[in-house]
């Protein structure tokens, strides 16, 4: 029969050798960078979805605003076409005064139709750079890593840091596998 101390009964996962607890604890670590790879591609998934979003909803709008221009087009003509018929037994001035009213009007149109457009591609900058802003990547870029135990939960404070033995810490190029020897409260 084999011998099984109390402390392997005791220990939440164990192994016979040293050699074992490597494999162990590189399965682990691999079962860690899988669910990490899930979760970024998850999130990419997700900021993609929400500029396909917002570039569809920028797309209905320009399509609105389309066909609201075409529509406004279309109503001055037919209210140049009754003012000319009006207009041909108008006095001279009259005239004038009608014509710089409608490209007043469709002046400002353009206008509005431009600024409208602006606002929207504005928006749609200003949600791209959030996304960018919240890829991990890019977080990992400016010079902040991501630090985990063992078991791939994150360290934020010193107590969880007493919880684990070695912390494997990410970088923008790369891991970097620490074994814990002192830790110092500020």
């Amino acid at each position: 029969e084999i011998n099984t101390t109390v402390t392997c009964l005791a220990s939440h996962t164990y192994a016979k050798t040293p050699t074992a607890v490597a494999k162990l604890l590189i399965n682990q670590l691999m079962e860690c960078l899988a669910l990490m790879a899930q979760k970024e591609e998850r999130l990419v998934l997700l900021a993609q979805a929400h500029v396909d979003a917002e570039r569809s909803r920028l797309r209905d709008s320009a399509l609105f605003v389309q066909n609201g221009t075409m529509a406004a087009l279309k109503h001055q003509q037919q209210e140049i076409g009754r003012m000319a018929e009006a207009f041909k037994r108008a006095p001279l001035g009259v005239v004038k005064e009608s014509r710089k009213r409608l490209l007043h009007n469709g002046d400002f149109l353009r206008k509005t139709i431009y600024l409208h457009v602006q606002n929207l591609r504005s928006k749609m900058s200003n949600y791209h750079k959030l996304v960018e802003m919240a890829d991990p990547k890019n977080i990992l870029k400016r010079g902040f890593s991501i630090t985990r135990a063992q078991n791939g939960k994150v360290i934020r404070h010193l107590k969880d840091a007493a919880k684990t033995k070695i912390m494997v810490t990410m970088l923008v190029d790369g891991k970097i596998n620490s074994k814990i020897i002192d830790l110092v409260e500020e």
